[in-house]
């Protein structure tokens, strides 16, 4: 991933939205959300050796494959759930952004859930 490409890619897809804005909103918006789903995939080109060490980490401190999973499944839905919230953001829709950042955070709290009863467990455990 080259960091210089990405920035200018994404300064002119700016320039490009808010001069098409100011004649055709609707084409602003998909212009928005192509330029969003663009960066949003180049950037994962960039996210895989993180990934990579972040999974040596998990096996390297017997962490558990299920725990792994959840904490890659919960970056996968806070980089979903921002992505989503700004692009309706952009589109002037405020309310449906906070809607959908209630919406992520309730699905890290469901996918969590596995952990904190076995966290309640060990301090159970702890107590008898």
């Amino acid at each position: 991933m080259d960091f210089m490409k990405l920035l200018a890619f994404a300064v002119v897809s700016a320039i490009l939205i808010v001069l098409l804005r100011q004649n055709r909103p609707e084409q602003g918006l998909l212009l928005s959300l192509l330029a969003a789903a663009i960066l949003l995939l180049w950037l994962l080109e960039g996210v895989a050796p993180i990934l990579e060490e972040l999974q040596q980490l998990v096996t390297r401190f017997s962490f558990g494959a299920e725990k792994g999973q959840v904490l890659f499944k919960t970056l996968g839905i806070c980089f979903l759930t921002q992505t989503a919230a700004d692009v309706c953001r952009d589109a002037g829709e405020g309310s449906l952004a906070g809607k959908i950042e209630l919406a992520g955070k309730l699905a890290v709290l469901l996918l969590c859930m596995p952990l904190f009863q076995s966290l309640l467990d060990i301090a159970a455990g702890l107590i008898r």
